[in-house]
């Protein structure tokens, strides 16, 4: 995807831009709110402060925006990992917190939205799009690649890097996913535990 800096983009592409990115965050809300099933462009249109007319300018109809709505998503998770992974932090330690702690607030932002299209697309069989799926793709090698360097400095403990990749995916969803239905923590309490369950099982000499 080639992206335009903003000292070359036209006010005209900005503005694109922004509409685009308004009606995408109404687009999911509306989407939690009501199901997949129960939303609607009006819906949507009123959400987001645009006409219908003006939200087809913009998208096919409902699920090019649902489709939408998963690609920022999932791009978002990319760019929040790159950011992390290019950010020269102390120790591995205070890394492997960032990384944590990015999990959670994606999970706060887009959690609600995801699960309703976890449960849609199990009951209608349906798969992730070919562009969702490279995007996760690459966000798990990110992943991966830091935990085989941990491997490989003696931080994280012996293990391969896919193994460690799918335990921390299975319990960070498992843990949030206990936590929510309990509802005796806050989000920054639950973030605070998963860091230290995550710390404690990865990280040689936290036991």
């Amino acid at each position: 995807m080639t992206i335009v800096s903003d000292n070359t983009q036209t006010r005209r592409q900005r503005e694109h831009i922004r509409h685009k990115h308004d009606i995408l965050m109404a687009a999911e809300a509306v989407f939690v709110e009501k199901g997949y099933n129960g939303a609607t462009i009006a819906d949507i249109a009123q959400r987001s402060e645009f006409s219908v007319g003006s939200i087809y300018n913009f998208f096919s109809g409902k699920a090019d925006l649902c489709r939408s709505v998963m690609l920022r998503i999932a791009q978002e998770r990319v760019d929040d990992a790159r950011a992390l992974i290019r950010t020269g932090f102390p120790s591995e330690e205070e890394a492997f917190r960032a990384i944590i702690r990015a999990w959670i607030s994606h999970h706060a932002r887009h959690g609600a939205f995801l699960h309703m299209m976890m449960e849609h697309m199990h009951t209608h069989q349906q798969r992730p799009s070919e562009e969702v799926k490279k995007l996760l793709d690459e966000y798990r090698d990110l992943i991966r690649a830091f935990f085989a360097k941990g491997i490989e400095s003696g931080f994280l403990r012996p293990c391969t890097a896919d193994c460690l990749l799918i335990a921390y995916e299975g319990i960070c969803h498992s843990f949030v996913f206990q936590m929510e239905r309990q509802r005796k923590k806050s989000l920054e309490e639950t973030g605070e535990a998963l860091q230290t369950t995550l710390m404690t099982l990865f990280v040689v000499g936290k036991e």
